[in-house]
């Protein structure tokens, strides 16, 4: 089976909307990417561009919506890989094989007319739960991927996957479902699947991407933390290097890996980004930058406080959430 790196270009790196992971950037103060002006996106669709990004992927439809929006606006589309997955759609339908082969078919359409785009390369299963993606559900899917991959309507099939890391490798070694690309949650905080997930992969030359790199605890950025915690200094100028920056040197460092999938907003975070793929020298004391956040949102209670303030309101309800837990 050939690889998908090649379509990730030089700087390993994939293009997400979602979710936010520093400033507001072009969302509003309720974190509504769609408050932005469809210049505004498409002028971040190109900055990704010009720092050498060519994937672009949308998981749920109002982004590929405003991916579709923004590409033919550049005339872009032979440049780009565009990835997108069916969202909720199995976890809607019966529980039978065939209303799971319709229910996919059905969001390939969706997502071909979203993203105004004939042929998709990329359409993936929407995070693989146990509980989602059933022995019928699955059956289906895969019977209607096939079908879709056949007529010409996508190139390739994947799948994202949060959280049931084991789940989905079992469903891989027993042949139930066979990904050309893994997108799964993978960073400092979460290492789950690099335990057997992305190995499994390598051996069967499935191309894998780390995706929520930034997003932590509750869905919180890890820059949020050392606002209030004694690395916050060093966030700033990290021997040169930003925090968000050692951490995508550090995951592009892991075994088994072949990409990142990391939400960009702005094209500032693009520029910084695309840099962190591309640091020839190893930033000294990462894991203890790291274990210092992972310290604050486990062992503390000082980063979740310093959130209670946060400019976004998603960020201060996780806070007031964690904390009264932690009472």
């Amino acid at each position: 089976m050939t690889t998908l790196t090649t379509l990730l270009g030089p700087t390993r790196l994939a293009y997400g909307e979602r979710p936010t992971r520093r400033e507001p950037g072009t969302v509003s103060p309720d974190s509504d990417i769609y408050a932005a002006t469809p210049d505004e996106r498409t002028a971040t669709i190109r900055a990704a561009l010009d720092a050498g990004v060519t994937f672009f992927h949308a998981a749920y439809e109002r982004e590929a919506q405003s991916l579709g929006q923004s590409l033919k606006l550049l005339g872009v589309r032979g440049e780009i890989s565009a990835s997108t997955t069916d969202g909720d759609t199995l976890d809607r339908c019966a529980d039978t094989e065939e209303d799971a082969a319709k229910a996919i078919h059905a969001a390939i359409e969706r997502k071909r007319g979203l993203l105004g785009m004939d042929v998709l390369d990329i359409f993936a299963l929407y995070d693989f739960r146990p509980e989602t993606h059933t022995r019928a559900r699955l059956a289906g899917a895969r019977r209607a991927l096939g079908e879709a991959r056949a007529s010409g309507k996508i190139k390739h099939i994947g799948v994202t996957c949060y959280g049931e890391y084991d789940a989905l490798a079992s469903a891989i070694e027993q042949e139930s479902f066979a990904p050309e690309i893994v997108l799964a949650r993978f960073n400092y905080f979460d290492q789950g699947a690099a335990k057997s997930l992305f190995p499994l992969c390598r051996t069967k030359s499935i191309t894998t991407l780390a995706a929520q790199t930034f997003s932590w605890e509750g869905g919180v950025p890890f820059v949020r933390f050392p606002n209030t915690w004694r690395f916050r200094n060093l966030t700033k100028n990290f021997y040169g290097f930003t925090a968000g920056q050692a951490h995508l040197f550090w995951v592009l460092s892991q075994p088994n890996i072949d990409g990142i999938l990391a939400s960009m907003q702005t094209a500032e975070q693009i520029t910084e980004n695309a840099a962190g793929t591309q640091l020839a020298k190893t930033p000294t004391g990462l894991e203890a930058l790291f274990d210092s956040f992972v310290e604050a949102m486990t062992k503390t209670r000082e980063g979740w406080r310093g959130l209670l303030t946060d400019e976004l309101w998603e960020y201060r309800a996780a806070a007031e959430l964690h904390l009264g837990r932690k009472k």
